[in-house]
C-alpha cells in the first residue's frame, strides 16, 4: 500500500486490515518525527478464520534484540524509506535490524490494534544469520526458544565491585541458605555481602552473625536498630557500600545458576540500562517473578506468576531478555551512581511496599531502560521472613503507599508501555488462558 505519507511493508501472504489504514496515516501526519509504525497482528487461515492474536508492547529494544516481536509487516514514512536506497528483496527482519538500532524511541510508534493478518501457512519467519548481527561489542548466540538470540555483553576490564545488601531479622535458616548459596554458587568474584541486622533477637542468629564475618572476608554485618523500614535500611547500607554496583537482595533468596550475578552485572554496566531484575521461582519451581506489570490487579503484578518453570510464556517472553517498566527489589542490580542520583528508596512515603517499583520508575524517568533477564535464576521464598500485612494498621499503611504511587505516577500505573492494553489486568500479568490449578498458591 503506497500513500503520500507512508509505505506498507507487508510480509509474504500478509493481509492489511483496511480499518487501520486511516489511523496509521493520521499518526504519520500528526507526528512528523515518527518514521516507523508497527501494530499487533493475528493469523488467518485459508477459510478466512482469524486466530492467535499477537499483542505486543510498545517499543522494547531489548526484547527486539532477543526476538523479532514486531512481526512480518511494518509501516514506514515514505520519504525516509526511499532515502535509504535499500534493496527491494531485503527481508523484513533484516531491514528492521538495519534501521531500528539507529532510531530514537520517539521515531518508533506501536499502535495496539490488529493492523494485519498473517497467512497461517507462513507463520515461520526466515531465519536470520546470527553472524550478520552486531550490537555494542556483544557476542551473540542462539537463545532459549526458536529464532531467538542471547547477547553476551562484555564486562569492564576492571571488574566492578558489587555490594549485595541483605536486610534481615532472625529467620536464621533462610538467611544461612541465602548466604551459603551466594558464596558457593556465584561465579562472579568481586563482590561483598552486607548483612543488615534489623533488631534480631534470637541468640542463635546473633551468634551466627558474629561468627560469619570471621569465616569470609566478603561478609560484613551492619547494625540497624531502628524500626523496620525497608527503604531506610537499604539506603543506610548503600552509604556503607564499597561497590560501584548495588544489589538489593532479600534474605529469602537462593541462587540456582552460577552465572546469575555475571549476567546481571553485564546488563547493568550497559550505559543505557537502569535496574536489572532476575527470574525468580517459588520453591516448587513455579514462576514467582518475571518482571512487573503496572496496572495488573489494580496496582502491579508479577508477569507470568505461577506459570510452570519451563513454560515459554506469552509470545515466548519467559525465555527472552527484555525491558520492563519495573522489576522486583527481591533481587535487583543497579549502578550505585543511578541509585544515588534519584535519592535511593523513598523512606518517607514508601517505607515498606512499592519502594522498589518507585526506584525503577525514577530511574526510567531519567531516560534509562529497566531490564529483566531469564539467565539469572534464583529461588524466592516470598515474604516468609516478614510475613503478610494482616493488621488494620498494616493495611492502612499499604493503602497509603499505593495512593502515593497513583498520585506520583498517575497514568503509568494504569497503562504499562511494556504490556499491551488488549491483555488482561485482572490478576497477574499475562494470565490469559492459564489453567486454574496452576494459579493456586
Amino acid at each position: 500500500m503506497d500513500t503520500q505519507d507512508f509505505i506498507s511493508l507487508l510480509g509474504k501472504g500478509d493481509q492489511l486490515n483496511p480499518e487501520c489504514q486511516a489511523l496509521i496515516a493520521k499518526t504519520f501526519h500528526l507526528q512528523p518525527q515518527v518514521l516507523l509504525i508497527y501494530t499487533d497482528h493475528d493469523a488467518l487461515d485459508s477459510a478466512g478464520v482469524r486466530s492467535r492474536p499477537c499483542f505486543k508492547p510498545d517499543w522494547n529494544p531489548d526484547l527486539f534484540y532477543s526476538f523479532n516481536y514486531l512481526g512480518s509487516s511494518v509501516f514506514v514514512r515514505r520519504a525516509w524509506y526511499l532515502s535509504l536506497n535499500l534493496p527491494a528483496e531485503l527481508e523484513i527482519e533484516a531491514f528492521l535490524w538495519q534501521v531500528l538500532p539507529s532510531l530514537q524511541p520517539q521515531q518508533i510508534v506501536h499502535l495496539p490494534m490488529i493492523g494485519y493478518h498473517r497467512c497461517q501457512a507462513n507463520l515461520a519467519s526466515p531465519k536470520l544469520d546470527l553472524s550478520m548481527l552486531q550490537l555494542a561489542g556483544a557476542k551473540v548466540q542462539a537463545g532459549l526458544i526458536e529464532q531467538s538470540r542471547r547477547w553476551l555483553f562484555p564486562l569492564p576490564k576492571a571488574l566492578p565491585q558489587v555490594s549485595l545488601i541483605i536486610p534481615t531479622k532472625d529467620q536464621l535458616p533462610l538467611l544461612k541458605a541465602c548466604i551459603q548459596s551466594i558464596l558457593e554458587k556465584t561465579q562472579y568474584p568481586h563482590y561483598e555481602i552486607l548483612i543488615v541486622n534489623n533488631n534480631s533477637q534470637e541468640p542463635e542468629t546473633l551468634s551466627w552473625l558474629e561468627s560469619i564475618q570471621k569465616q569470609s572476608y566478603k561478609i560484613k554485618v551492619l547494625v540497624y536498630s531502628q524500626a523496620f523500614n525497608y527503604s531506610a535500611i537499604n539506603n543506610f547500607a548503600v552509604k556503607k557500600a564499597q561497590g560501584s554496583i548495588i544489589g538489593l537482595i532479600n534474605n529469602d533468596i537462593e541462587v540456582i545458576n552460577p552465572e546469575w550475578l555475571t549476567e546481571m552485572i553485564s546488563q547493568a554496566c550497559r550505559a543505557e540500562i537502569g535496574c536489572v531484575g532476575a527470574k525468580l521461582y517459588y520453591p516448587d519451581g513455579r514462576i514467582q517473578h518475571a518482571g512487573v506489570i503496572l496496572g495488573s490487579g489494580g496496582g502491579s503484578g508479577h508477569a507470568h506468576r505461577y506459570y510452570p518453570r519451563e513454560a515459554e510464556g506469552y509470545q515466548g517472553r519467559l525465555k527472552l531478555v527484555q525491558n520492563f517498566t519495573a522489576v522486583t527489589g527481591a533481587c535487583l542490580i543497579v549502578r550505585k551512581q543511578l541509585y544515588e542520583a534519584v535519592g535511593g528508596l523513598n523512606e518517607i512515603d514508601l517505607p515498606i511496599a512499592w519502594s522498589d517499583i518507585d526506584l525503577c520508575l525514577k530511574i526510567k524517568q531519567l531516560g534509562y531502560r529497566n531490564l529483566w533477564t531469564p539467565y539469572a535464576e534464583l529461588y524466592h521464598h516470598e515474604s516468609v521472613s516478614r510475613g503478610r500485612d494482616k493488621s488494620k494498621a498494616q493495611r492502612r499503611r499499604y493503602l497509603a503507599e499505593t495512593a502515593y504511587m497513583h498520585r506520583t505516577w498517575q497514568s503509568l500505573m494504569y497503562q504499562d508501555p511494556c504490556y499491551n492494553p488488549n491483555l488482561t489486568v485482572t490478576g497477574e500479568g499475562f494470565g490469559l488462558g492459564l489453567p486454574l490449578h496452576l494459579c493456586q498458591n
